[in-house]
């Protein structure tokens, strides 16, 4: 959506009589052009609506998650072939982006999104840590700075590598039409006080901030 605003400064002709300076001024039409950004962000169908949930099923206190891990051993459900890939997220806006990331947890008493904890990829009792990172097709190492909170935060590359950040393929300022391919992984809490224990939802929210 573009809009065209007009600007017109209408300078009179002043005249300065007796012994003073004189000025004569000319009428200019001063056009600004401003192109309004428009942020979208777009996440290939296999993850949204139907089908779009990986269903760990059962899985035994403290174990990690991964979702490009395409036989777990039984430790857990494996996630839907083409999350193994990467979840496959577009810049669907005119301009640059950098893609946010997000997690709530639902369902009786919820987990506590552990962001601050350990850096051992165990959770501690009733927590969870859940780590995503943009890259491209292969293994990841997830650290510190790719855990996803309770409130939005953008991808961010220094350069070495930072907040869900591992390669070259980052989620930072990404061109108009480009892509990044999105792996997640979910750290169990190492126990539980929930008798029985119950099942829980967590729900991953992809935003796009502009980067200017």
């Amino acid at each position: 959506m573009r809009k065209v605003l007009g600007i017109i400064f209408l300078l009179a002709a002043v005249v300065m009589m007796g012994t003073g300076t004189a000025w004569a001024l000319e009428s200019e039409d001063i056009i600004l052009t401003v192109t309004i950004q428009i942020l979208s962000v777009d996440v290939e169908d296999n993850c949204v609506g139907v089908g779009n949930a990986w269903g760990l099923e059962f899985v035994v206190a403290g174990n990690t998650c991964s979702s490009w891990v395409a036989a777990p051993g039984g430790v857990y459900t494996a996630a839907p072939a083409d999350w193994q890939d990467g979840v496959l997220v577009t810049n669907d806006g005119n301009g640059d982006e950098s893609f946010g990331l997000v997690v709530a947890c639902t369902g009786g008493t919820a987990w506590t999104n552990d962001t601050a904890g350990n850096d051992d990829n165990v959770a501690d009792a009733d927590e969870f840590v859940y780590r995503a990172v943009f890259d491209a097709v292969g293994t990841h190492t997830l650290g510190a700075d790719d855990r996803v909170g309770a409130v939005m935060a953008k991808a961010e590359d220094s350069g070495t590598g930072s907040r869900y950040t591992d390669g070259d393929d980052d989620g930072e300022s990404v061109a108009a039409a480009g892509s990044a391919l999105l792996f997640v992984q979910l750290d169990i809490p190492s126990s539980t006080t929930e008798t029985p224990p119950t099942e829980k939802t967590l729900t991953l929210t992809i935003s796009a901030e502009t980067t200017y």
